[in-house]
């Protein structure tokens, strides 16, 4: 198999593995609770949800390869590729709105934040699987141009978050440097993606495709580290420090 499937396939499994990690951070029936336990929940969801995507479209395409560029089967991977791209794009626009939410609620969410927030995650899939639809058929240049657009929108909501995390001191620091990772492999895919475009221009440079998926997988596995060490913290009972310091309430400088 080409070195940039299998690099691909790692990163999905290692965004599933740094996704269980935030579930388990989250959980209700952790014994040290904190006001950031419903945005590692979030994440964790969302991230699960985005990693197995990711791996199920792997492993299509590992198929597909495995039956030749000419086989039906590759062409209706090639088909799918824009629909699978872009619904992970906007799960993750999904993700960053219930962030906000949650961090500015000044009551415990309940039940019916959680139906809300299932709600949201799923027409986000929704959403950017209309999205890639629309798209049309696929070509590099066409295509490759639609994600870095869509991958530089969601870049500046992700700051956007990141800014009022900061703020309403509500997410803990490990969060927050998880999420800032994440923010650094979409600035960094945007500059690939726009390279690639050029990809069967006659003349014209651009990294090997492999490069893409090195460097996704490298933010993946810092990802997966700064929810690794705050489990370890967490399990050694010792608390997770907000950006702004302890938080013996919620602080905002938005209110």
């Amino acid at each position: 198999m080409p070195l940039s499937w299998v690099l691909q396939l790692v990163f999905s499994l290692t965004v599933v593995m740094a996704a269980v990690i935030c579930l388990r951070l989250g959980s209700p029936r952790h014994r040290h609770r904190q006001e950031s336990d419903t945005l590692w929940l979030l994440t964790g969801a969302a991230f699960l949800l985005h990693g197995i995507t990711a791996t199920l479209q792997n492993v299509f395409g590992g198929i597909a390869l495995a039956r030749g560029f000419e086989s039906p089967t590759m062409a209706t991977y090639v088909q799918w590729d824009p629909v699978m791209n872009h619904s992970r794009t906007f799960l993750m626009f999904g993700l960053m709105a219930l962030l906000l939410v949650a961090a500015f609620r000044r009551r415990p969410v309940g039940r019916w934040f959680w139906v809300l927030a299932a709600a949201v995650l799923l027409a986000g899939l929704g959403v950017g699987a209309a999205v890639g639809v629309r798209e049309g058929a696929f070509t590099e240049a066409n295509h490759y141009s639609a994600v870095a657009v869509w991958d530089e929108a969601e870049l500046l909501v992700v700051f956007a978050t990141l800014l009022a995390l900061l703020l309403s001191n509500a997410a803990d620091r490990f969060l927050w440097g998880f999420l800032g990772a994440y923010s650094a492999s979409l600035a960094l895919s945007v500059f690939w993606f726009l390279l690639f475009t050029k990809l069967k221009v006659p003349g014209t440079w651009h990294p090997p495709i492999w490069t893409l998926h090195a460097m996704r997988l490298a933010w993946a596995v810092i990802m997966a580290a700064f929810a690794g060490r705050a489990l370890q913290r967490r399990r050694r009972g010792q608390p997770l420090p907000g950006m702004l310091g302890p938080r013996t309430q919620m602080v905002s400088a938005l209110r």
